[in-house]
């Protein structure tokens, strides 16, 4: 983030990145859990299908054409699941970074009673993406369904053919094709759908990981001719001759811009918005790319950019001001008064701009800028404090160096961090974690489809699934017994004499179909 040029930064919500680093970041890692099945699955698959043939022969191809539509609807699951999950992601990142500009700026939310205009905002953008959750819900919905009527209509297929061909089969035969039909089942339910998930899930997540990676980065090296030729009598610190330079992403360009500045000048840059005053600074900066002139700054000196967005990161007040820098006391105190800083126990609103003034003042080359302020990824508390301590709107760049004076106990009342409090603060939140009364599940259930009623129905669809599936084996066996009984040879052994006494091994043939089709339309049923 600290390395992102101006023009890449901008381009990055504060919701994306943070999605990005707790969504798009584990995506990535479960990737890894199940992507083996998919070489696992297809070998399955081949080997499950030649050990059927060797069985029944020809009638499984039958079989083996619903196993590649199976696999086929999957993969095309995820491919659809995979442009869900991209405006899903899109929808999230707005959400976010819409609730981030709520919190910072709840209080202007307050103040002006916009609580509903920007209620009614998070619902639209909350609906949106609950869209496409119900999209993937139902996508998800496909896949499982896929997964637990795989074994069954397998079954169906294999023995609906083995019955229309009058063709015998046994208990061997079923136990057989029971076994390698479920770990069939297991690796297309939990193994292989999954996978394809993932995958196009994995996709999304890179690409959105690859265009942040990709992004321009700040280039020091390309930013100006530094040149010892300045000597220190005249204090020239910039020297700007016929500059011209542009944005890439953008025809606009500054031209033929020339002007020198020393140590200790004040310089006004006066122009309507968008006449090119912060681009500029850009420039200065090797933001924007020059085509044109030259652009000089001197070795020695030290200069500081001070731009709309505040770098307030969550630490204490003296770690905000250090920014990773070596603890001088001495240069500190100079910032603190040099930067006006508010040393009243109350943090004021302009605070975080006071504290983002002083950071730059610990970098060895550092630059500055206020210019016409605006809600953007800045709280809107510190834009307008901006806006109140601004001179003018259009304010642009000022060349200074810090006087130090000493700093006052109130002073040293804000660096201190508060560890102790802090840590009790977090413990007596912790505490209260977890203490949900259970009137607020019983609200949830009540808000639910048909409350308590659509609860038991679910609770009777899972049961009935479960004795349905029960039966279902339990009928294939008593089928199957059958089929031994009756094509068993008598002079086996001596369980065969004692079913010879069976009415099966009696049945005409046109009794034994007869009875056939009544197993095989029950186990349809």
């Amino acid at each position: 983030m600290v390395r992102l040029s101006m023009g890449s930064l901008g381009a990055q919500s504060s919701g994306k990145i943070i999605n990005m680093m707790t969504n798009d970041v584990q995506t990535v890692d479960h990737l890894g859990l199940d992507a083996h099945f998919l070489w696992i699955g297809t070998l399955e698959t081949i080997v499950v299908l030649v050990i059927l043939w060797s069985h029944v022969g020809f009638t499984i191809l039958l079989a083996m054409i619903y196993t590649l539509m199976v696999i086929s609807v999957q993969i095309l699951c995820g491919k659809v699941m995979q442009i869900i999950w991209t405006k899903r992601v899109q929808q999230t990142d707005l959400r976010i970074k819409l609730m981030n500009e709520i919190v910072k700026s709840i209080h202007l939310v307050k103040m002006y009673v916009w609580e509903r205009p920007f209620q009614l905002k998070v619902e639209r953008v909350r609906r949106k993406e609950t869209f496409y959750v119900i999209l993937k819900s139902l996508m998800n919905t496909v896949k499982i369904v896929n997964g637990y009527s795989f074994s069954l209509i397998f079954f169906l297929i294999v023995f609906g053919l083995l019955w229309y061909r009058r063709a015998p089969f046994n208990t061997d035969f079923f136990t057989i094709a029971f076994v390698l039909i479920s770990y069939l089942r297991h690796t297309y339910l939990h193994g292989f759908a999954t996978s394809c998930v993932n995958i196009s899930q994995y996709w999304v997540a890179v690409q959105r990981i690859q265009e942040f990676l990709n992004a321009g980065e700040f280039n020091q090296q390309k930013m100006i001719v530094i040149e010892n030729e300045f000597n220190s009598e005249n204090k020239l610190t910039v020297d700007i001759q016929n500059l011209s330079s542009t944005w890439e992403s953008s025809s606009f360009q500054l031209r033929n811009v020339t002007f020198s500045a020393r140590t200790g000048e004040l310089i006004i840059v006066i122009g309507s918005i968008a006449s090119g005053k912060s681009s500029l600074l850009m420039t200065l900066l090797g933001e924007m790319k020059m085509i044109g002139g030259a652009v000089k700054l001197n070795r020695n000196a030290r200069f500081c950019y001070v731009p709309q967005e505040s770098w307030i990161f969550s630490d204490s007040i003296k770690e905000n001001i250090l920014f990773g820098m070596e603890f001088n006391e001495k240069k500190f105190n100079e910032s603190i008064y040099a930067a006006g800083f508010d040393t009243g126990n109350q943090l004021a609103s302009g605070t975080y701009s006071q504290l983002h003034q002083m950071c730059p003042e610990f970098k060895q080359w550092t630059q500055t800028n206020t210019n016409n302020p605006r809600l953007d990824s800045s709280s809107a508390s510190d834009t307008a404090s901006q806006l109140n301590s601004s001179p003018t709107p259009e304010f642009v760049t000022q060349f200074s160096l810090f006087a130090g004076v000493p700093t006052s106990p109130e002073t040293e009342k804000l660096l201190v961090p508060t560890t102790e409090k802090s840590v009790q603060k977090q413990t007596e939140e912790f505490k209260r974690i977890g203490s949900v009364s259970g009137s607020v599940y019983l609200r949830y259930i009540q808000a639910s489809l048909w409350g308590v009623l659509g609860i038991a129905i679910i609770f009777t669809l899972f049961m009935g699934t479960s004795v349905l599936t029960l039966f279902t084996n339990w009928w294939l066996g008593r089928w199957s017994n059958a089929e031994r009984i009756r094509y068993a040879s008598k002079s086996t052994n001596a369980n065969c004499t004692i079913e010879n006494h069976s009415p099966i091994l009696n049945m005409t043939m046109n009794a034994w179909f007869k009875k056939r089709d009544n197993y095989f339309y029950t186990l349809l049923g």
